[in-house]
């Protein structure tokens, strides 16, 4: 039995999985990717072992283009290296052959692997993404600074914690790398610090605070794949944790095979974008990735969903299995909405008459304003006038909507019977 967050997560999964099957690309995450990975180790100078700190180099970009590729090269290989044992799971098989504790803890493993390589690349991708819009050479120095800080502070807290032995040595490497960063950050615009909670407190932000501050530079399918909101990446950083083992005590082959699609798709993503910052490439199979990723119908579609367009203030919808009327949209800052709605159906909780919920947790059921139409066309517009007639006609309104739930229901179940 499913919990709901679990559900949640197989019915994202089931979503790009449908996203795939629209495109005929098996051979794109892995064969395609790697040709484009390797078109742009070409195009970028040597990679050499000066000892020289990242940020001083004197071109940092070329070096955040290789260790990125590095990454994407990494999970591309994953993918192949568990590509024969996912082909050959077949979703057909009975399930009850998974009951084996033994078997499970295979699949498991492989899902595990995948799950971790997914969440990784989640951070790949919007990181990417900000670099490819900002297009800023300090933020690049900025980048490796702030991680050559971050690597000095924690070895000299290990020091400090289990061996009560610190180094002024690293001290006094920390207080330059600070003093360099505070150097460039005065050369930097401020909006274009994507990366960091601001210039006053130079640290990298977490995904959560990521998706809050970029999450405006993500198209409609980037928004898909990473789950719109932060309880995906959330889901999966449980593979990073033992005591979260119990969620997952139970893997299916549908589970690789969405897993394995997730990643695969990401890869997509994030070599177009990594191409974006490579000058001078040119590539076929760049084109059809870029065209497939930039054309795609269905993830705009699921994108208007969370977005409100496909429903209105008055509209009669399913909320908790019962019909509700919207009476308000709810606007976030991240081009979502949701739904206040006032239910039409006795609530669960008879005190809570009204409720807000997500695009997620409703469904759209009659247009209120075509049945408003249509009762006053029979009542006549001239017995509508004044507040009690309004009222019930709002009355009228809502209780004929019950009715053609009623019907709707028993139609249903006459069908059912043949």
């Amino acid at each position: 039995m499913l919990d709901r967050k679990q559900l949640e997560m197989k019915n994202l999964l089931l979503v790009l999985k449908r996203l795939l099957n629209k495109r005929r690309f098996e051979e794109m995450p892995t064969i395609y990717s790697l040709q484009i990975l390797n078109q742009i180790k070409q195009l970028l100078p040597k990679q050499t072992d000066s000892k020289v700190l990242t940020y001083l180099d004197p071109d940092p970009k070329s070096s955040y283009i290789w260790l990125r590729l590095n990454f994407l090269e990494q999970q591309a290989m994953l993918l192949i290296y568990h590509e024969e044992f996912v082909r050959s799971l077949s979703t057909d098989f009975d399930s009850d052959q998974f009951q084996d504790i033994s078997t499970n803890n295979i699949l498991f493993t492989i899902y595990d692997s995948l799950a971790i390589s997914v969440r990784r690349s989640m951070e790949a991708l919007i990181e990417l993404k900000g670099f490819a819009t900002y297009n800023n050479i300090e933020l690049y120095k900025i980048y490796f600074c702030c991680s050559e800080i971050e690597n000095l502070n924690k070895a000299q807290e290990n020091r400090n914690v289990f061996f009560n032995a610190h180094s002024k040595n690293i001290g006094l490497q920390i207080k330059m790398s600070e003093e360099d960063l505070s150097d460039m950050l005065k050369g930097c615009p401020r909006t274009d610090l994507f990366f960091l909670r601001s210039p006053e407190d130079p640290k990298f932000l977490s995904m959560f605070e990521n998706l809050k501050r970029n999450h405006s530079l993500l198209t409609p399918e980037e928004l898909l794949i990473l789950g719109y909101t932060y309880k995906y990446f959330s889901y999966l950083s449980d593979s990073a944790h033992l005591r979260n083992d119990l969620d997952k005590s139970k893997i299916t082959i549908d589970d690789i095979n969405l897993m394995y699609t997730h990643l695969g798709l990401i890869l997509l993503h994030t070599v177009a974008i990594l191409a974006e910052l490579t000058p001078g490439i040119k590539n076929k199979k760049l084109d059809q990735i870029n065209n497939l990723l930039k054309n795609n119908s269905l993830a705009k579609e699921i994108f208007n969903k969370y977005s409100g367009k496909n429903i209105n203030i008055g509209d009669y919808v399913i909320a908790a299995n019962k019909i509700a009327k919207v009476i308000k949209i709810n606007h976030s800052s991240f081009r979502y909405n949701s739904y206040k709605v006032k239910f039409v159906d006795p609530p669960l909780v008879p005190e809570h008459t009204v409720e807000n919920f997500l695009p997620t947790e409703i469904r759209f059921f009659a247009r209120g304003k075509d049945i408003k139409t249509e009762v006053i066309k029979r009542i006549g517009k001239e017995n509508c006038k004044g507040k009690a007639n309004k009222e019930s006609i709002e009355k009228i309104i809502d209780q004929g909507t019950l009715k053609m739930r009623d019907i709707l229901q028993e139609i249903q179940k006459s069908r059912l019977k043949k």
